[in-house]
């Protein structure tokens, strides 16, 4: 289940990118949060995976084909699921850059280095 205090770093990430990034096209996919039943099975139908990141910018940079940040509440930041796990691992043997953060402040240090090319982006790179 998602943990509340996770969009005190995604609600500002998301408004950064509309204020400073107007012309990246990014998605957040609402695959958290608790479902009837008989919801989950439409969703599961739907293609829903289970530990999906939370958002995607669909902006290729250098080698990547885009950027997948993954939130977790302020601190919380070593505490992936086994799903979250293996579908980071999988978007970046894709060609994704992925990450995890857990503050407004590195998701916006994040995607300035990713947007803007800096040296240095590829170390934050999670494996």
């Amino acid at each position: 289940m998602k943990h509340p205090e996770q969009d005190l770093v995604h609600r500002p990430t998301v408004k950064y990118l509309i204020n400073q990034y107007p012309h990246v096209f990014f998605h957040h996919s609402p695959n958290g949060g608790w479902r009837k039943k008989v919801e989950a099975a439409i969703f599961v139908g739907l293609g829903v995976k289970k530990g999906f990141p939370d958002l995607l910018l669909y902006e290729p940079r250098e080698n990547y084909c885009g950027l997948v940040i993954e939130f977790k509440a302020p601190g919380r930041i070593k505490l992936l699921t086994d799903n979250q796990k293996t579908c980071l691992a999988m978007l970046s043997k894709k060609g994704w850059y992925v990450s995890v953060v857990d503050s407004f402040e590195d998701s916006k240090q994040l995607i300035d280095e990713y947007l803007q090319k800096r040296n240095g982006f590829a170390d934050r790179k999670v494996q």
